[in-house]
């Protein structure tokens, strides 16, 4: 909630604000209270939850101080009901001073290690705040006291001495120094140091005045002449002498001197805090993984609720159902967020098999392939891909080798043209180009049949034949030469180392007398050769040439 949308800061001077501090001053609850604000103009600021003050820094006018100032809001963390008592919230210009509105002062703590108590009083007097001139403080209430070591963190030395009279302790310094003739205000008498100290401080107070002296303090401790008040960091008071190297500054009080101007750097406005609603975060988990915190939460309105997704090993969210709009997109590392909570919500989450998983369909699979006995990332249907390949399971991915699971085969008719997957097409195996020979020469019947090349599609091309002609077969191919007859074919004869067909008119020679021989060939040859044709014809002798 806004706490105050009307707040008006002016600057007549129109110079730059350099900070300002918002202070839950009263009522101020660490594990309940919280103020935020709306950065801009370049100015910064904190929440500190141990003090209860917001400090905002950086060089702006005060037309953006007052922008942000009214930005500031209230929220209430408590888990359950609130606590309703009324706070109030006091706004003051310049981060370092701090205002209470229990005495209408400003308070300064001042980082001064090992400083001495003198000059801690002479380096607080030197001070200004605004016109208001400065003072090591005086503390005359329990209200006073609580704002003062709450918000002021560190040990540090206080306006209070016995030096001029011994165990009478006074304020010294501020409006109440300046009381019974400057002596300082009698606030505190301490006792003997022969009277034994049971409990509570040592000594008494004067007429009722307000102290907060540690157990058992003052008490001058060994005769140290511990004449001057320090508070310790839990608000109680001490005697020390001096100079002590544990203190680690002073607080300096502005305020009440007189002729100090009446500054208007300040404001205070009332909280109340109301119970916020109550609603109902349902939370559901299908099989195979959690949501936590689990069951229902009850979350006040304005708060946030993170939810952490935990699927079981081999699973992945499927859906995220949140008041019947799936969300699973914006689960980041695990993490649902409802950052403002003004309403139930009914929240499901289901849980489905994850890539890689092992898989008998694909309902199984939040991508909805099962490939290869896992769920995959795609459908992996080309014929050198799969989704199982060590490593990648899961993933579709190239392969090299013999096609995976239930693929078909590289096809081929010679393995000389054989196909294998080379791990980068994805959709075929590759097979051998042109340039690779196939099958093997053969000679039969007198036609050779010669060898082939792959056609890169796995088949070995169809081959070329030739006729031998003449020549007979030889193992593979036709002869080329013979030296016998039986290197021809049959329609021809061996004639000098080559193959003559039979019927070649050159192989014949007629001869005077009435005779005729072939020529070139021997008297048995060529008797053969006169005689076939007179016992296959019936005819007689030819006539000489």
């Amino acid at each position: 909630m806004v706490i105050d949308r009307t707040l008006l800061l002016t600057d007549p001077g129109g110079t730059k604000l350099e900070g300002a501090n918002v202070s839950i001053t009263s009522g101020y609850l660490p594990d309940q209270d919280r103020l935020h604000f709306t950065p801009q103009g370049g100015v910064t600021g904190s929440f500190n939850i141990s003090t209860g003050i917001l400090t905002l820094t950086g060089s702006a006018p005060a037309a953006t101080y007052g922008a942000i100032l009214r930005s500031i809001t209230y929220r209430n963390i408590a888990t359950r009901t609130p606590d309703t008592r009324e706070r109030q919230v006091t706004y003051s210009i310049d981060s370092t001073n701090h205002y209470s509105p229990a005495t209408g002062h400003y308070y300064e703590f001042v980082s001064a290690p090992g400083i001495t108590w003198e000059e801690a009083r002479n380096a607080a007097g030197s001070r200004k705040y605004d016109g208001l001139k400065g003072y090591l403080v005086t503390i005359t209430s329990e209200a006073e006291n609580t704002f003062v070591t709450s918000k002021l963190q560190g040990q540090g030395w206080i306006g209070a001495s016995d030096d001029s009279s011994k165990r009478t302790w006074r304020w010294v310094t501020g409006p109440e120094g300046q009381e019974d003739n400057g002596a300082g205000r009698h606030f505190f008498t301490q006792d003997s140091d022969a009277t034994p100290c049971r409990s509570g401080a040592h000594g008494t107070a004067v007429e009722g005045r307000y102290n907060n002296w540690s157990q058992c303090e003052p008490n001058d401790y060994k005769g140290m002449s511990e004449d001057y008040a320090h508070f310790f960091t839990n608000g109680t008071w001490n005697d020390f002498p001096l100079s002590d190297k544990s203190i680690s500054g002073y607080i300096v009080e502005y305020g009440g001197m007189p002729g100090d101007p009446a500054p208007r750097l300040s404001g205070t406005r009332p909280l109340q805090v109301s119970p916020a609603p109550l609603y109902t975060i349902s939370l559901t988990n299908g099989p195979n993984g959690t949501v936590s915190p689990p069951g229902n939460q009850t979350v006040k309105q304005g708060q946030s609720l993170e939810l952490t997704l935990t699927p079981a090993t081999g699973y992945e969210l499927a859906t995220l159902i949140d008041n019947s709009v799936d969300r699973r997109s914006q689960v980041v590392g695990g993490k649902y967020v409802l950052p403002t909570i003004n309403t139930s919500h009914s929240i499901v989450a289901t849980f489905t098999k994850a890539r890689g998983t092992a898989c008998e369909s694909a309902s199984e699979c939040l991508s909805g392939n099962c490939v290869d006995g896992v769920c995959c990332d795609s459908a992996c249907t080309g014929q050198c891909e799969a989704c199982d390949a060590a490593g990648s399971k899961g993933t579709c991915v190239p392969v090299s080798g013999n096609p995976h699971g239930e693929r078909p085969a590289c096809a081929s008719d010679d393995p000389k043209c054989g196909g294998t997957c080379d791990g980068q097409s994805r959709m075929s195996c590759t097979y051998p180009e042109a340039t690779v020979g196939c099958g093997a020469e053969s000679c039969t019947n007198g036609v050779q049949t010669l060898a082939a090349s792959c056609n890169g599609a796995g088949q070995c091309a169809a081959p070329e034949t030739r006729l031998c002609g003449v020549y007979a077969c030889g193992q593979t191919s036709c002869n080329t030469t013979c030296t016998s007859d039986d290197a021809c074919g049959a329609d021809a004869f061996c004639v000098a180392g080559a193959c003559r067909p039979k019927e070649d008119p050159s192989l014949w020679k007629f001869q005077g007398g009435g005779g005729c021989s072939s020529s070139g060939l021997g008297s048995m040859a060529g008797l053969l050769l006169l005689l076939i044709p007179l016992l296959v014809r019936g005819r007689g002798s030819p006539h000489p040439a």
